[in-house]
């Protein structure tokens, strides 16, 4: 009678273990997997901020401006020179006396390298951001969440980041051709003569150079938006 008590009570004992050990198991996935679910709506949700972060930077890049952080690293002329920069560059093309021309070689660096550094600037930030929200993607990755949405629109923004860094290449490019303008004129060229002529057909092709690169930007910021 004891061995038969025994036995039952080894049995009952066995039954409420893998009882406990089922109901467990069930428990401890219903927590991962919830655990799991509140990761991903937090990935989710940061990759929502780094968009419209990425957005935000994008914008101002495409119009040569700068953020709080760009504008802290450079500094731009004052406002009476950033005026006076405006109307003698406008002058260039037209008729500036040498006086002129020496008033905007001396203000020339300050104010004409501005634009130029905060749109390098603002480029290479571009960049960083975008690889900031290929990280936020990559843990969706790691969390095996497959979202082709995401993964595409990460690309697309590449090619908006590496657009706007060949932008910021050409601009620089364009600046430095002013300066030559300006430093040839300086020497006693003349508006007609060979090496003005020279100088003015590498702006152009520069020029036709930002134009095809805005619209290649353009085209894949539209693809974005279909997204």
């Amino acid at each position: 009678m004891t061995e038969k008590l025994t036995t039952k009570n080894i049995a009952i004992t066995l039954i409420t273990v893998i009882v406990i050990t089922v109901v467990a198991s069930r428990y401890i996935k219903a927590e991962v997997s919830e655990a799991l679910r509140d990761t991903e709506d937090t990935v989710r949700g940061q990759i929502a901020i780094q968009t419209e972060r990425v957005r935000t930077i994008a914008d101002a890049t495409k119009l040569n401006q700068g953020d709080d952080v760009a504008t802290s690293l450079v500094l731009d002329c004052s406002g009476d020179n950033r005026l006076k920069f405006d109307r003698l560059l406008d002058k260039l093309s037209a008729d500036i006396t040498r006086t002129e021309l020496l008033e905007l070689d001396s203000i020339f660096p300050d104010c004409a390298n501005y634009t130029a550094e905060i749109k390098n600037i603002m480029a290479a930030r571009l960049l960083q951001e975008v690889e900031i929200f290929d990280q936020h993607k990559q843990l969706l990755d790691k969390l095996r969440v497959e979202d082709e949405s995401v993964a595409a629109k990460i690309d697309l923004w590449k090619r908006v980041a590496e657009g706007e860094q060949n932008a910021a290449k050409q601009y620089r490019q364009l600046v430095s051709l002013q300066r030559d303008i300006i430093r040839t004129l300086l020497a006693g060229k003349s508006k007609d003569s060979a090496e003005i002529k020279a100088i003015l057909t590498q702006v152009t092709n520069v020029k036709n150079e930002m134009t095809v690169t805005r619209s290649q930007i353009e085209n894949v910021r539209a693809e974005l938006a279909a997204l």
